[in-house]
């Protein structure tokens, strides 16, 4: 799942094909908003705490598992060496919902087998979107986009 925190960050959980997870877990992956940085980030000292900060600002409601290879006893994914490490040790103000309140380095020592894999829990609160198109000539069609910011069902169009 991707989100953009509103200051031009990109957080992203992807699976061991780099692909946008289909579940609430996988790889923590770092980009600005043009996408001409990314990276993985360190799971040096990086708290349970600080991973309810990144799962918030993906529309989560909490952290429930912060891990790493290393943590697992397993081998680092291909794709993770594809990525250069940008954030490490961590440090997110207690109650934040944004990453941009989160204290970080760029110099490391950190390998791969360091990056963070984060679980998240609860449903994701996010606004789903939907479109009607009414005609089958396309070069005549109108379409509403009709959003339901709340999830509950009640669906606003304009």
């Amino acid at each position: 799942d991707t989100c953009l925190d509103g200051h031009g960050l990109n957080i992203k959980l992807v699976d061991n094909a780099g692909d946008r997870s289909r579940t609430n877990t996988g790889l923590v992956i770092i980009s600005s908003a043009n996408d001409d940085i990314s990276g993985t980030v360190c799971s040096d000292n990086f708290t349970l705490s600080d991973g309810e900060v990144f799962c918030k600002s993906i529309g989560y409601s909490c952290a429930l598992k912060v891990s790493s290879a290393e943590k697992e006893g397993t081998t680092p994914w291909l794709l993770q060496e594809t990525y250069p490490i940008a954030m490490t040790e961590v440090a997110c103000r207690e109650g934040s919902s944004n990453v941009t309140d989160c204290a970080h380095t760029l110099s490391h020592n950190c390998t791969h087998s360091r990056d963070l894999y984060l679980t998240c829990g609860g449903e994701r609160n996010i606004a789903r979107v939907g479109v009607a198109i009414q005609s089958d000539d396309f070069d005549n069609a109108q379409a509403w986009l009709a959003i339901d910011g709340n999830r509950d069902g009640k669906w606003s169009s304009g």
